[in-house]
């Protein structure tokens, strides 16, 4: 999919290519707060940040195996606490 099949209007456009200015040549990254993801399939979603990431930039491999999208999921595991220091240097 590239941004042409997926427009996004003339306003909104414009908002997608600041923030493409921003991820590349500021910050780094941007937050997208209040999107309804509730009401959408998972094929909805997938499509809509497949669509969304095509008006920022190129899609590349995530992994070796060539995934382009990654699925992030809490799993509910409990990480074990911090131990400090995190590493040591052998003397």
């Amino acid at each position: 999919m590239t941004k042409e099949d997926f427009p996004l209007g003339d306003a909104f456009g414009k908002t997608m290519a600041a923030i493409a200015e921003e991820v590349v040549h500021g910050i780094g990254f941007v937050l997208f707060k209040g999107l309804p993801v509730q009401k959408y399939s998972w094929e909805q979603k997938f499509l809509a940040y497949w669509g969304l990431g095509a008006h920022l930039g190129h899609s590349v491999p995530q992994n070796y195996k060539g995934h382009l999208i990654g699925h992030v999921r809490n799993l509910g595991l409990v990480r074990p606490p911090f131990v400090w220091p995190l590493f040591t240097i052998p003397t």
